[in-house]
């Protein structure tokens, strides 16, 4: 069974920094503004704003992500937040994503050893307190 943290880094986080640097392009950031912002590479915010990372998973297809993730760039633009900052938020966006037990389809489907009915890791271990 593939551990529930690698799933986290390897896919959910990609998928909300193509959602927030989408959201940021949006707004009329340039690539560079955004690449600055999050501390990422231009190539890499370029990437993303392509879809060739980070588009395994659509996580703005659940109402609330999506609601977070605009409320983060609202707040990165107006506020001027910190990539600690912007890296919280996100990281607690995903914990939020993990604990509702969004990906158990697509954890199952790149690993079949996971049974979704049995497993209940992710809500128990990434429940916001």
């Amino acid at each position: 069974m593939k551990d529930v943290f690698e799933i986290a880094y390897r896919y959910v986080m990609p998928s909300l920094r193509r959602a927030l640097t989408e959201e940021l392009y949006r707004r009329r950031l340039s690539k560079k503004e955004i690449a600055n912002i999050l501390a990422l590479s231009h190539s890499l915010v370029s990437r993303y704003i392509s879809n060739e990372r980070g588009y395994l998973i659509e996580l703005r297809q659940f109402e609330y992500v999506k609601e977070l993730i605009s409320r983060l760039a609202d707040e990165i633009v107006s506020k001027n937040l910190s990539i600690y900052e912007i890296n919280e938020r996100l990281i607690k966006i995903a914990m939020y994503v993990m604990s509702k037990k969004y990906l158990c389809g697509f954890h199952s489907r790149i690993d079949p050893a996971t049974d979704p009915v049995k497993c209940n890791i992710c809500p128990n271990i990434f429940k916001l307190v």
